[in-house]
């Protein structure tokens, strides 16, 4: 591992950014030391998984995960290897690994897949997942074949969805 070929002003810079976005004070070498520290899991795990796909030569990368395998798409799309995401759970506004603001300028997106594939179209508008496509395979509507006869009068069904509910 290269803890130590971190790029300290490269750390530094950023802290100074969040400390001017958050407009919150902290610890500077303590933060410092997670940002290093993560920087160089990151570079473990891109330089683990190019000698992974140099050896196994995929043609196509296919994974449901929770949009943390940032190496793992950074070293595909170096190696011209097509990522596509199939949807696994909940993504939305709150999930912090598929909500990014839509005006952040995500340059070449080398750490996201290539495509997404959601469940819905609704899935896809609660949030901004920046992947080069986003396509719902889906839709939004439960169908249940042969559904028992209504309950008699009286009975109450309560069916509650937070699709129609704002969060």
């Amino acid at each position: 591992r290269d803890d130590d070929n971190v790029d300290t002003p490269l750390i530094d810079n950023l802290i100074e950014a969040l400390a001017a976005e958050l407009d919150f004070s902290w610890d500077k070498a303590e933060l410092r030391c997670v940002i290093a520290k993560r920087l160089a899991d990151f570079m473990f795990a891109l330089r683990s998984y190019r000698y992974l796909l140099a050896r196994i030569r995929p043609r196509l990368i296919l994974i449901s995960q929770n949009g943390i395998e940032k190496a793992l798409f950074a070293a595909a799309r170096e190696a011209g290897i097509p990522v596509v995401e199939a949807q696994h759970g909940l993504t939305g506004r709150l999930h912090p690994a598929y909500s990014y603001p839509p005006d952040t300028d995500f340059g070449t997106r080398k750490t996201f897949p290539n495509v997404f594939l959601a469940f819905s179209d609704y899935w896809i508008q609660s949030c901004f997942y920046p992947a080069d496509e986003r396509i719902a395979v889906g839709n939004d509507y439960f169908a249940v074949a042969g559904l028992p006869k209504p309950p008699e009068a009286g009975d109450i069904m309560f069916i509650s969805s937070d699709k129609y509910h704002p969060i």
